[in-house]
Parts: C-alpha cells; structure tokens; sequence
C-alpha cells in the first residue's frame, strides 16, 4: 500500500504512438494513420521509426518547450489533442556540416543513425564531399547515399500545405529497411565499382532485428501444434496478388522468378522492393509475438511479401514483421 496520490504522475498531452513518450513540445502528427488521430516524437522521427506520409509539427499549447526546440529528443504517444490546443511548428536545420541552416524549402540528407538521428547534410556540402572523394562516388546521390561514417541517408524535404509545411521524404533509403549493410557483397577490387545486393533476400522480421526463421534459406516455416512445418518460398512472385478491398483473394500461386535484381540495375530501387499495402485494419500484436508488426488503420506497409495469403511480411516505422493478409489490400509493387 503506498499514501502517494496517483494524480500527481497523471501525464497529459501528446504522447509518441510508437515509444510512447511525451511529445508536448514537438509532435509529428500524421493525417492518414488511424483517421489522423497518429503522431510520431521527434526522436522516433529522426530515427526513421515513422510512416512514410506527410507529417505536420505541431505543439501543445501551454506545454513547456525546451531550450533545443524542435531538434529536442523528449517524445511519448497518444491521441492528437484538439487543434485549440495545439500549434503549428515551422523551423530549419542546421548543416552539420558547414553549420549553416537549411531552411524548410531546401532538401537535405538526413542519417538516422549518427548522433541518434539529429544529423543533416545540406545539399551543396554533400556534393561537395563527393567531389572531392570524401565520400565515394558510389557512395554518393547517384549511389548509396552514404553519409561520411558509411551510413544510407534519406533525402528530406518540406512540402506546402493549407495547414503548414509537412515533412515529406523525397528519397527513401538505398535498398529499404529489409537490405542490411552486412548482406551486401563486398567489392573485389578498389574501383569505383559498387558493391551489389546478395541475390538472396534475407529479412530482420520482427519489431527490432530478430532474425526470421529459416534465415538465408529462402523458405518460410512456423508452427502448427507441436510440428514444425516449412510452408512458402520466399522467392518473389511479380503478379500481385488477388486480394482486394471486399476481402477475396485467390489461392497461392507458385512463386516463378527471384528477387535478383534486374539486369543493369547497379543499386536497389529507394525504399527496397516487394509489395507495397494498404491497411485496412490496425493490428496489434501481443506482447509475447515478437515477431508480428504493429500497424495503425490507413498504415502504409512497404517491402511486403505474400507468406501464404494468411500472413504477409512488411515494414512500417522502421520495423519489420509478419501481419495478416485480410487486414491490407495491395496497391503496387517495386521490383
């Protein structure tokens, strides 16, 4: 038993839907997941554990904001309060580079890893790196996209809207989420010749990166009872699949050709390759299934695969995981 009044650690506002911390001070509200009622804490943001859509910064009125600002990694999650009570945020970045700001018009790239994600390169530093080999020209805009410790950026921009200027991400990273650095080929010479993806797509599945069963193998397999069966091939199947708005869908089909990269492609497509769904439905996953992927209603799934019909695998908010095929409709594909 304890006399200490519960009220005094009542927290309100806005709160990340993804680390569910407080994001009183700066919160990237989405307008398509959950009916708009989704929102995103800076850091999360930052680190690329966001949706691909547009995001508004907004604050809550009345809530202390920081000495950093926008730029401050203090987040949490939950419902967006009433427009009343919040604010519209406009602010630039500063270059980490040549420590000059780059204001809302001017794209930058962003890595999601140096500095937790609080690092951008403004455009003409970036060039100049590449010219003058700091950075690899395979490495470069036309390449990887690298940052100067090797890591894949994204390109980030601000697009104009009637309620304020919403983040956009113009350039997705080089291969998506499910390519690791580690599964790429090392190059054989010192050329400027790039190192290509492995033919084999392996996965991280899960919220984090677990690795998925039967890792490098090209087979899925799961449990049923106390039996342990391989089910589907992981090898890609180009026709999309029959599933539709109503729920229908057709049996699985024999998977024809591989995820190879086609002929003259030097570096993966932006944001990877696989199917690209619509969530119809939010799915929350129970805490014990480390292996499912937590999405909100109007969710964009990227880098899908069809399992089986009944379970698809995807990536939302920069995790990566198994989901039911009745709650999302494909919508396209990247190959």
């Amino acid at each position: 038993m304890t006399n200490d009044n519960p009220a005094k650690r009542l927290q309100t506002g806005l709160f990340c839907d993804i680390c569910q911390s407080v994001a009183n001070d700066c919160f990237w509200k989405c307008n398509q997941c959950n009916e708009g009622d989704w929102g995103f804490c800076n850091r999360c943001v930052n680190q690329g554990k966001c949706c691909t859509h547009p995001l508004l910064p907004v604050c809550r009125l009345g809530a202390a904001v920081s000495s950093n600002g926008p730029t401050a990694a203090q987040t949490e999650n939950a419902s967006v309060e009433p427009a009343s009570e919040t604010k519209i945020l406009s602010f630039s970045t500063k270059c980490d580079v040549c420590i000059q700001p780059i204001s809302s018009s001017t794209l930058r790239f962003h890595c999601l890893q140096c500095n937790d994600g609080d690092y951008d390169i403004c455009a003409n530093c970036y060039l100049k790196l590449v010219a003058t080999s700091k950075i690899r020209k395979e490495n470069g805009h036309n390449g990887w996209r690298r940052c100067l410790k090797g890591h894949r950026m994204v390109v980030i921009g601000f697009e104009a809207h009637e309620d304020g200027q919403r983040r956009v991400i113009v350039r997705d990273l080089v291969g998506g989420r499910a390519l690791k650095d580690e599964h790429l080929q090392p190059s054989t010479s010192t050329s400027s010749s790039p190192a290509t993806p492995s033919a084999t797509r392996t996965f991280g599945a899960g919220r984090g990166d677990t690795a998925s069963p039967e890792l490098g193998l090209g087979a899925w397999s799961w449990k049923e009872g106390s039996e342990r069966r391989k089910k589907a091939s992981r090898v890609r199947n180009p026709a999309l699949n029959d599933r539709d708005r109503s729920g229908n869908h057709s049996e699985p089909s024999t998977p024809v050709s591989s995820a190879t990269p086609s002929p003259g492609r030097r570096y993966p497509p932006d944001g990877g390759v696989g199917l690209i769904v619509h969530a119809l439905w939010s799915w929350y996953p129970e805490n014990e299934a480390t292996d499912e992927l937590m999405f909100p209603r109007g969710a964009e799934i990227t880098e899908a695969e069809n399992i089986n019909d009944d379970w698809y695998w995807g990536c939302y908010a920069g995790s990566t995981g198994l989901f039911p095929g009745g709650h999302v409709f494909v919508v396209g594909e990247v190959v």
